[in-house]
């Protein structure tokens, strides 16, 4: 799966492939290891203000055979941009070269939704105030294809595939909220864990970062830890799409 298929907004934590391609985090074989929880505490680098600008330079995503590793490939093209869920905002990509905006988002949903969509399957996650109305930004460059703020970076040990990942995550709060959840751990198939958070977001728009670490192997088993901070994101990170 590469990431590019449209579902409506139920896009499970646990199913990251479906926004990075891969997923966002990790535990290698035989060693423990963590990405790391960042500034949890949040409000600070990580509040953006009551309207998100969003610019820089795109790249597309060009996968290997097996559609597990992929580069990262300077897109010169243009693409029409807008958010999923009729958030509003408007922009585009032109020269290879993104520039959208947005204000106060045009469909808030009630704290108690939390749990479905994005969050769904995060172990008692909820939203202080409750009266919290929140959005998550999603920008699309057409009905099936997502554009991500991103960075993932492939190795291998032996048959193992392990990536390090980091993904940006634009959450809007209609006032200053807490959101928060208990670790969360899967085993069906390998390992898979999401560390527990406790994140204060301020009104407006806030980045949210998706760290790190997972191994693939060759039975289909994957192994992998993730966390989830509030903090500005890095300009090591990339806007990247699947091309069509």
């Amino acid at each position: 799966m590469k990431g590019t298929k449209k579902t409506g907004w139920r896009i499970p934590v646990f199913a990251l492939v479906f926004v990075l391609g891969l997923t966002a985090s990790l535990v290698l074989s035989g060693c423990e290891l963590d990405p790391g929880s960042g500034p949890n505490g949040g409000g600070g680098n990580g509040a953006l203000g009551a309207t998100l600008n969003l610019s820089g330079q795109v790249y597309t995503k060009v996968t290997d055979d097996n559609n597990v590793e992929y580069n990262y490939v300077r897109f010169t093209g243009n693409r029409q941009v807008f958010s999923d869920m009729g958030h509003g905002g408007s922009g585009s990509i032109t020269n290879g070269q993104l520039s959208f905006s947005i204000g106060t988002p045009s469909n808030l949903l009630p704290s108690d939704s939390v749990s479905s969509g994005f969050f769904e399957g995060i172990n008692n996650i909820r939203i202080s105030p409750t009266s919290t109305q929140f959005a998550i930004l999603f920008l699309m460059t057409s009905f099936r294809t997502y554009l991500n703020r991103e960075n993932a970076v492939f190795s291998r040990t032996e048959n193992v595939t392990v990536v390090t990942s980091e993904y940006v995550l634009y959450v809007y709060v209609d006032r200053d909220a807490n959101f928060r959840a208990d670790e969360t751990s899967n085993w069906s198939s390998g390992a898979e864990i999401f560390r527990a958070f406790n994140l204060n977001l301020k009104t407006g728009w806030n980045a949210l970062i998706v760290n790190g670490i997972a191994d693939y192997h060759p039975s289909g088993n994957m192994y992998s830890v993730s966390t989830l901070s509030v903090d500005n994101p890095g300009n090591h990170l990339m806007w990247a799409f699947f091309d069509d």
